[in-house]
């Protein structure tokens, strides 16, 4: 081995250099081994929790003595105690306890595929730095856009970090497509034109912020408001919008969800696209949770209406199970995607198009060195195919319908939607005891803390129209009817706790 030597518990340079015994490929060897039973005791274990509470306080005490280099200890006992801490407070998704968010446990092998990302870097916005991601991109927007019927269209994707950059990205597109002139002259330069998005009330905040962000000013958001589903209501966004425009609003872009943040709820896809035509605006649809659902043939009907969309995203992190943050972003019409960031610079982009750059989405893309995300998403496609994803969403969600159809059985629970995914809101309604409205809502939330506290479960509260919910999020295909029946008997237990307080 070399200068080095490597023992049970530590690793020691004859030269003492750092700097070497860092990138020593033995070393790094015998700390990936460590890590690596480690990682296998975590996916062995099948205790059910679903989150280690610790406070902020003793968190960071405990990280600042990893920090400190005066205590003496080797690299790898302190290796340990980082990837023991890490582990530790990490949120619990490979257990049956976990239900609270949109944060799945990964396919291991895309986790796997983590190391050689990081370790053998293709930065994916330009070819000539990372040219497997940027054919990546193409190969799955290929298998997308048959699921859309796109196949022949020229269609276009990018990949991206987030479905809130994803957002922003489609939204900037849509408003150089309607005002020409807006990417030099700003807002101000658009004379009698006030540019307005239209949003659905459930919207994600990350939608809501768009408006900000871009200079548009919030006074310029028209909300849409909400069915008795949590979808936006056609008959009112009709009145709102007609009304909207006589009194100047020039509406650039409508923006839906398909799989709300809050319920799940898929918003009139097709009726929406018609509206925006109406109005000569872009139709954007924020499918960052059930967008996948296309590759499903149980379940794409649901989100059938994203073909008629100018452009919608989904975050393959969410509901396709790969590391975060993997975002796909696609365009109807792929030319489109040259209007977003038109500013060009010579020692990234080429003055003539050839086949590398229409391959690179460096220019239409606001990351410059972008992680190569789409490949974890690519090697599980190609390693399992299209029908594994379907198999665990098909199971995902039949398991939260299931579990709608059980609380509603249940003389204390209140469900508050038929689910149209894997997202499930209800109550607690304390038979025993007439509560007012404002000591209803506070019970759920009480109730959400000391099922947090507790551990063994971790759900997640939602306040829909100032009713506060409490909301489980069904990500793992492990989670059984037994898993929920013991849920429920939990948040009884709790609730009869907090209730003698009252």
């Amino acid at each position: 081995m070399n200068n080095y030597k490597v023992s049970s518990n530590k690793i020691i340079n004859k030269n003492n250099s750092i700097l070497y015994d860092a990138f020593n490929p033995n070393n790094i060897s015998f700390l990936f081994e460590k890590i690596q039973q480690k990682l296998y005791k975590l996916l062995q274990d099948k205790t059910k929790k679903g989150i280690h509470c610790i406070t902020p306080h003793e968190l960071l005490n405990i990280a600042l003595h990893l920090t400190d280099h005066k205590s003496g200890e080797s690299i790898i006992e302190r290796l340990n105690q980082i990837v023991d801490l890490h582990i530790n407070t990490a949120i619990k998704v490979n257990s049956t306890g976990y239900m609270a968010r949109q944060f799945s446990s990964v396919i291991p092998v895309s986790a796997i595929y983590d190391v050689v990302n990081s370790l053998c870097p293709q930065p994916a916005s330009f070819y000539e730095c990372g040219p497997l991601p940027n054919v990546a991109d193409k190969i799955i927007a290929e298998k997308f856009a048959k699921f859309l019927g796109w196949e022949n269209s020229n269609y276009g994707m990018i990949s991206t970090s987030g479905a809130s950059l994803a957002n922003l990205t489609a939204v900037i597109t849509a408003r150089n497509n309607k005002y020409p002139n807006i990417w030099k002259k700003g807002n101000a330069g658009q004379k009698n034109l006030v540019p307005t998005i239209a949003i659905g009330t459930d919207a994600h905040f990350s939608v809501s912020r768009i408006a900000g962000i871009i200079g548009l000013g919030q006074d310029n958001i028209i909300l849409l408001p909400l069915n008795a589903q949590r979808q936006i209501c056609i008959k009112q966004a009709r009145q709102i919008l007609n009304k909207a425009h006589k009194n100047g609003k020039n509406i650039f872009c409508i923006i839906a969800a398909a799989g709300s943040t809050s319920i799940g709820a898929i918003d009139p896809l097709k009726e929406l696209s018609e509206l925006a035509i109406k109005y000569k605006a872009w139709f954007h649809v924020d499918a960052a949770h059930s967008g996948s659902f296309l590759v499903s043939d149980q379940l794409r009907n649901r989100v059938a209406g994203l073909t008629y969309a100018d452009s919608f995203c989904l975050d393959a992190h969410k509901t396709l199970f790969v590391p975060a943050a993997c975002t796909l972003l696609f365009y109807k019409n792929g030319d489109k995607t040259k209007l977003t960031f038109p500013i060009q610079a010579s020692y990234v982009t080429e003055e003539f198009e050839d086949e590398i750059t229409k391959f690179e989405s460096g220019t239409k893309n606001f990351e410059c060195t972008k992680r190569p995300s789409i490949l974890n998403l690519w090697v599980v496609w190609s390693l399992y195919g299209q029908q594994f994803f379907a198999t665990k969403l098909n199971l995902l969600v039949k398991t939260t319908f299931q579990a709608y159809k059980y609380l509603q059985t249940l003389d204390n629970f209140e469900t508050l939607h038929k689910p149209e995914s894997n997202i499930l809101c209800f109550r607690y309604l304390p038979n025993e005891k007439k509560l007012s409205k404002e000591k209803l809502n506070y019970l759920q939330l009480k109730i959400r803390d000391k099922i947090r506290v507790e551990g063994r479960y971790f759900i997640s509260k939602v306040d829909l129209d100032h009713i506060t919910a409490l909301r489980i999020v069904i990500m793992n295909h492990e989670i059984s009817m037994d898993d929920i029946a013991d849920l429920t008997k939990h948040i009884e237990t709790a609730a009869n706790s907090i209730l003698k307080t009252f």
